[in-house]
C-alpha cells in the first residue's frame, strides 16, 4: 500500500483526507500527525466529480417504491410492464444537471505520520 506524510500529500497537490469507507473528511492544511492516531485516513483524489443518479438507480428506486405500497394490489403486474417504458435519460437528463457538489473519491494512499 502507497504511503504519504501529510507534508508530501500536500507537495504533491493532495488537499483533502477521508477515512476509507469516504464518511469522514478533513482538509489536509489543518491536519497534524497526532491526528492520525484515532482512525487511518486515506488521501481524497486530486479530482472531484460531481452526484449523479443512474437511469438504473431511477429504475430500482421506482421497483421498489411499487413494491413497498400496501394499498397497491398488482397482481398482474401490469405497473412493471407500464416502468418498461419510461424515458429514464431523461429524467436524469432533468435530475442530474442540479446536483452542484463536488466530492472527492478514496484513494488507495494512506496517511502516515513523518518520522
Amino acid at each position: 500500500m502507497e504511503t504519504l506524510t501529510i507534508k508530501e500529500a500536500i507537495e504533491q497537490g493532495y488537499t483533502c483526507a477521508l477515512s476509507e469507507d469516504g464518511d469522514y473528511y478533513t482538509e489536509l492544511d489543518g491536519l497534524c500527525d497526532d491526528d492520525l492516531d484515532s482512525f487511518d485516513l486515506f488521501l481524497g483524489s486530486k479530482e472531484t466529480f460531481k452526484f449523479s443518479i443512474s437511469e438504473n438507480a431511477i429504475k430500482d428506486l421506482i421497483e421498489q417504491y411499487i413494491e413497498n405500497q400496501d394499498e397497491v394490489n398488482d397482481e398482474s403486474e401490469t405497473l412493471y410492464d407500464e416502468i418498461k417504458i419510461i424515458d429514464y435519460k431523461a429524467i436524469c437528463d432533468l435530475i442530474n444537471p442540479s446536483f452542484k457538489t463536488n466530492y472527492h473519491s478514496v484513494t488507495g494512499i494512506k496517511l502516515v505520520k513523518s518520522c
